[in-house]
């Protein structure tokens, strides 16, 4: 804790309900500097723990509201949950890449290229589709002419 302390750690620990486990809060209740309220917390194991529970309660209300809005039928809701909570059952939006076998990715920069050459490209097997299509949004009809 800072010296000289204007707060008692029973004090400081009194104004953490209600703080979401955030800092800014924390010293807004106690009236002083972030830099300040932070040094009580990282001094004091009670106070860490304290910010911590506090902390998870205030995500366990998030995640309380977002299955509430799943249960009334939000699909976009839906959709963010599965992607970030369902990964044991295949939901995901990442790609995983074994890297104990050799793989060949290419990379092109078309920022620079002339818009034939972007086409070129566009239209060759090596880009994912969806890569594809972007580059050929890109692309007047008639610029392979």
């Amino acid at each position: 804790m800072p010296r000289g302390n204007a707060h008692t750690e029973d004090e400081i620990a009194e104004m953490i309900p209600g703080t979401g486990g955030l800092v800014r809060e924390l010293a807004e209740r106690l009236g002083c500097a972030w830099s300040t309220a932070k040094s009580y917390v990282d001094g004091s194991p009670r106070l860490q723990v304290l910010m911590h529970q506090e902390s998870t309660r205030i995500i366990e209300i998030a995640e309380s509201h977002i299955i509430e809005a799943i249960k009334a039928g939000d699909i976009a809701l839906c959709k963010w949950y599965l992607r970030m909570k369902g990964q044991e059952k295949g939901y995901s939006m990442t790609t995983s890449i074994d890297v104990t076998k050799r793989h060949e990715i290419t990379v092109f920069n078309v920022a620079g290229l002339s818009i034939p050459d972007a086409a070129q490209i566009a239209d060759s097997d090596v880009i994912d589709a969806e890569i594809t299509s972007e580059i050929a949004d890109r692309i007047p009809a008639n610029a392979t002419d």
